[in-house]
């Protein structure tokens, strides 16, 4: 699926060429499920220009600083996107059948401690009917009274900083609105897990979904996850995605993803 993008607002230049401070002028760019798997859809990205698109959250983890190649890159904009972010460390998506292409030019910059991960995609008019432990109840939170649950749950599950994984679900709220929906999982009462999905157009992507220690082998994350893809068949939407390590697989896949491909992401971090 494939979405058009016109936006025209201010861009400046920089010494090292064209560079934008937000989105810039790009009708050529597209909107598909990958975009929305790592917070670049057009309602989330901050940085495009001819080769690359990329969002800044302004957090110092990785993961709230994506970069996403749509074409073939030269070291000019990969020194464009270092510049961009301004000392932050940041993640560069790579298409594992570009890899051969971009991974050395990334290698050379820079760049370092690749990981993979599959992207799927579920029809949701197929979704199925799954049992859920009686003993989990899973909410939409309301943002004035849970937010800060929602955050301490996400920064213990993943072990982040509090304040970085603020400033990330900060930014995401702010530039979705109310296409965010968070979600809190609770196993007997008790607050255990967490999530996000975001509604972009006729799709919702899946993120972050995570379980506290103490609570994991339970299936918080199986009706964290179920829960968000019932809300969002009743919204009208026809498909969610998400991106998965080997470890969250089996999981989606039981809950009807397909994969669809796969991703190298590699790290930079300015020494």
């Amino acid at each position: 699926m494939l979405h058009y993008l016109a936006i025209i607002i201010t861009s400046f230049i920089t010494s090292i060429g064209l560079f934008f401070s937000s989105i810039s002028n790009a009708s050529d760019c597209k909107n598909d499920d990958t975009l929305c798997i790592f917070y670049m859809s057009s309602v989330m990205r901050s940085y495009e220009a001819t080769s690359v698109i990329a969002t800044k959250m302004g957090t110092t983890l990785p993961a709230g600083n994506y970069v996403f190649s749509q074409k073939k890159i030269s070291t000019q904009d990969i020194e464009m996107v270092k510049h961009y972010f301004d000392a932050r460390p940041c993640q560069w998506i790579v298409k594992e059948s570009q890899s051969d292409i971009i991974s050395p030019l990334l290698a050379q910059a820079g760049f370092s401690g690749k990981y993979s991960v599959g992207t799927f995609s579920l029809d949701l008019t197929t979704l199925k009917n799954i049992a859920i432990d009686s003993r989990i109840t899973v909410k939409k939170i309301d943002l004035q009274v849970f937010l800060d649950q929602w955050i301490q749950i996400i920064a213990q599950s993943f072990s982040l900083p509090i304040a970085e994984v603020k400033i990330f679900v900060e930014y995401i709220v702010k530039k979705a609105g109310n296409s965010a929906r968070l979600y809190i999982a609770f196993w007997e009462g008790i607050p255990a897990a967490a999530g996000i999905a975001i509604i972009h157009d006729n799709i919702m992507s899946l993120h972050r979904i995570g379980t506290l220690p103490a609570f994991r082998k339970k299936g918080l994350a199986k009706a964290m996850s179920y829960t968000m893809l019932l809300d969002g068949k009743s919204y009208g939407l026809t498909k969610a995605v998400l991106a998965a390590s080997d470890i969250g697989k089996s999981l989606y896949e039981k809950l009807g993803f397909v994969q669809y491909d796969t991703f190298n992401i590699w790290i930079y971090q300015k020494k």
